[in-house]
């Protein structure tokens, strides 16, 4: 005969917590991929960019945007609490290459 085996708290834990931690992962997944479609279709829908992606959706060099960033203080950069990388507000720098192509 098989003896039945109880639980043990962690056991009795993680099947309580495993569930809600998987539904918030699917909520979170779902919002970042609603993100990327709406950046997909809407470069203005993208309020920041990373210094990189900048550089390349407005073609110019990444030397220069650092130079205007951090040398000359032409357009502000931000860098969230416990990201690696700066990121410059779309509008931004979208008015900035204008008025250097006028």
């Amino acid at each position: 005969m098989k003896e039945l085996k109880t639980p043990t708290v962690t056991e009795a834990i993680l099947a309580a917590v495993i569930p809600e931690i998987e539904a918030l992962l699917e909520e979170k997944l779902r919002e970042a991929q609603s993100w990327q479609a709406q950046a997909a279709h809407s470069p203005e829908g993208l309020e920041f960019l990373t210094i990189s992606e900048a550089a390349r959706r407005f073609k110019i060099g990444e030397t220069t945007l650092r130079r205007w960033i951090f040398e000359e203080g032409r357009i502000k950069a931000y860098r969230p609490h416990g990201a690696k990388t700066w990121r410059v507000k779309y509008g931004e720098l979208k008015a900035l290459i204008m008025e250097e192509k006028s």
